[in-house]
């Protein structure tokens, strides 16, 4: 064992955007085998409750939607039909926000608030847009979310 980690008795709390290895010194030399439960590495780690997962919302989605942002941050959708989304929940947090859409030769209207960045590209046509967005103000009646479309086929 390296001397250098036998002082290493106790786990401080990461922030999200920390890189950091998890190392178990019980392990035959060699043996790079490794498993933890992940509720365990969440208490180990002291991760508070209440964080959006990162996880992918996926939907076959006809006339209207409600994209919920406390269900994640990416959303993959396919359109059945000319559809309207909405959104709940919208958040002021920093993290960038994605819908990927497969069109299918119907229109996606996004709702009133949603402002287009200038170099935002014309879904017309697109079979398969992806659309980032940013929350700039999540108050009721002032809502301002920036977004980029860009067409990926």
């Amino acid at each position: 064992m390296d001397k250098r980690l036998t002082a290493l008795t106790q786990v401080t709390t990461a922030n999200a955007n920390s890189l950091f290895y998890l190392v178990d010194l019980t392990r035959d030399l060699g043996d790079e085998s490794v498993s933890i439960d992940v509720d365990d590495l969440k208490t180990l780690l002291d991760i508070p409750t209440g964080i959006r997962p990162r996880t992918v919302t996926t939907a076959s989605i006809a006339t209207t939607y409600d994209l919920d942002m406390a269900l994640g941050l990416r959303f993959d959708l396919t359109l059945t039909a000319n559809t309207t989304i909405s959104i709940s929940n919208l958040l002021v947090d920093g993290d960038s926000n994605q819908m990927y859409v497969t069109l299918g030769g119907f229109a996606l209207t996004l709702p009133a608030f949603f402002n287009a960045y200038p170099n935002s590209e014309d879904i017309t046509g697109a079979t398969l847009i992806m659309i980032v967005w940013d929350v700039l103000n999540a108050g009721s009646g002032t809502e301002d979310v920036r977004y980029n479309a860009v067409v990926v086929v």
